[in-house]
């Protein structure tokens, strides 16, 4: 129960991360709001299978080989629409890192933004005790 806290914790602290990011800066550094999105689902997602009480891995590698509904005998499938939302947010994530410019990556980071809503929907429809308030976007948060 300790570890899954931890990481529910975790998520909570990487949203809360993206939000401050969001008020002080709603038109730059896009790479780490898409980045502290994808944590927030990376930490989610371990805080299910502790819930489960299943070992899915420590690296987005192994997370991704034993959650992956269309890959033999993975250890926790989670939905294929879940599934998608998470790896998108991974790829993204990976992309942003990588640096691509400011204004590629307001476009991934506002898709990033739905598809955490959206992952966010499956794991606490998985027992999760997690909010469900949208993230804003930059325009909500100048608008605020």
């Amino acid at each position: 129960m300790e570890a899954m806290n931890n990481h529910l914790n975790q998520a909570i602290r990487n949203e809360e991360l993206h939000a401050v990011l969001l008020a002080n800066e709603p038109n730059r550094f896009f790479d780490w709001k898409i980045v502290a999105l994808f944590y927030a689902a990376f930490n989610y997602l371990k805080a299910l299978s502790f819930k489960k009480n299943l070992n899915i891995g420590e690296t987005q590698t192994e997370m991704a080989n034993n959650c992956n509904p269309d890959i033999p005998k993975p250890i926790m499938p989670i939905s294929r629409e879940a599934w998608q939302q998470y790896n998108d947010l991974m790829n993204f994530s990976k992309e942003a890192r990588n640096n691509e410019t400011n204004e590629e990556m307001r476009k991934d980071y506002e898709s990033c933004l739905f598809l955490l809503d959206g992952f966010k929907t499956y794991i606490r429809s998985q027992g999760l005790p997690i909010l469900l308030a949208p993230v804003k976007t930059p325009e909500q948060a100048t608008t605020a």
